[in-house]
C-alpha cells in the first residue's frame, strides 16, 4: 500500500522536478554567460587604465 502511494507521489511530482531541473540549467547557463562577459569586460578595462598609465608616463 505505501510503495503504491509512494509511486503515486513520484509520477506526480517527476514532472514537476524535470520542469524545476531544466530552469536551473537555464539560470545556471545565464550566469556562467554573465560571469564570462563581466571578466571580460574587466579585462578590457584593465588593459585600458594600463594603457592610459603607459601613454601619460611617456608625456
Amino acid at each position: 500500500m505505501a510503495e503504491q502511494r509512494d509511486a503515486a507521489i513520484a509520477e506526480t511530482v517527476t514532472p514537476e522536478v524535470e520542469t524545476l531541473r531544466a530552469q536551473i540549467a537555464r539560470v545556471e547557463a545565464k550566469c556562467f554567460e554573465q560571469e564570462r562577459t563581466i571578466r571580460q569586460t574587466l579585462t578590457m578595462l584593465i588593459d585600458w587604465i594600463e594603457s592610459e598609465m603607459d601613454s601619460s608616463k611617456a608625456a
